[in-house]
């Protein structure tokens, strides 16, 4: 059981001491319609701590594993109808760049 809350810590512990700082003031189409995400991520031991718009077009997407195993995450982007499986070291932090081709990998390290 404990293992299991320290896979969520990292995701919970961002969600609860970071805002949001952009939100939508005048969403689109029916009454009670969610916006679709731009991107998911399915898996507790990875968390996004970066996604910023690319020099060149695109997006840069940075995710991180925080934990001493290996991590499986899988990630999916509904406007591209793209899903992937990525792969993280121990402490892994991997970057990414998105454009619509999809999602190219740009750099791996571990901390």
């Amino acid at each position: 059981k404990r293992g299991d809350v320290s896979k969520k810590l990292e995701r919970e512990a961002q969600v609860f001491n970071e805002a949001p700082f952009c939100l939508q003031a005048f969403p689109t189409g029916q009454k009670g319609e969610k916006a679709e995400s731009l991107l998911t991520l399915e898996g507790d031991q990875v968390v996004m701590t970066a996604f910023k718009a690319s020099d060149d077009g695109g997006y840069i997407v940075r995710l991180f594993n925080n934990l001493p195993g290996a991590a499986v995450c899988n990630c999916k982007i509904p406007h591209l109808n793209l899903q992937e499986e990525i792969t993280f070291r121990p402490y892994g932090v991997r970057t990414f760049r998105l454009t619509q081709q999809g999602l190219e990998s740009c750099s791996e390290m571990a901390i």
